[in-house]
């Protein structure tokens, strides 16, 4: 639930940002978000020693990012839209997470490499990123999206998929 606050905290960046004089409905609704996210996270008490509190503390530092992200990312998502902001930010958590995918065992320990092998593997994920275009980006969705809609329609040929497409 305290997840949930996520709109609420955007809005708030949004009033703090561009100076916005909100609605009463919208405090209305900022004060039931703030007030359900408190009362589940004092269920049983404001105790510090807690052993939900770190927890807490973490999820709510996790729904802070996450508005900032958002609230600064609304830009860049109407300049260059959703689909292609989506996929960089998927590619970019792919490498940032890759080498930690990687090194880590089934058991959570983290295997020792050399930093020869680090940069390596760096610089080969580097490349391989380096070639990918946004055109190519683009041709694959639009294959996956066809692909997707041709089995949803029953369609085998292109005459088909040319007759659906003017109805």
């Amino acid at each position: 639930l305290l997840y949930a606050m996520t709109p609420a905290m955007v809005f708030v960046f949004t009033l703090i940002v561009h100076s916005e004089r909100p609605s009463a409905r919208k405090i209305l609704g900022i004060l039931i978000a703030l007030a359900g996210a408190s009362l589940i996270m004092f269920e049983r008490g404001a105790a510090l020693h807690s052993e939900h509190t770190l927890g807490n503390i973490l999820i709510f530092v996790a729904v802070i990012a996450w508005s900032l992200y958002t609230f600064f990312g609304r830009p860049l998502v109407v300049k260059y839209g959703a689909v292609y902001i989506t996929g960089l930010n998927m590619i970019l958590g792919a490498v940032l997470y890759l080498p930690f995918g990687l090194l880590t065992t089934s058991a959570g320990t983290i295997l020792s490499i050399s930093s020869t092998a680090w940069m390596g593997m760096v610089l080969r994920i580097h490349l391989r990123l380096a070639s990918f275009t946004h055109d190519d980006l683009i041709e694959t969705r639009l294959m996956i999206e066809q692909l997707a809609c041709r089995k949803a329609a029953g369609v085998t040929d292109d005459q088909q998929m040319r007759d659906l497409r003017q109805l």
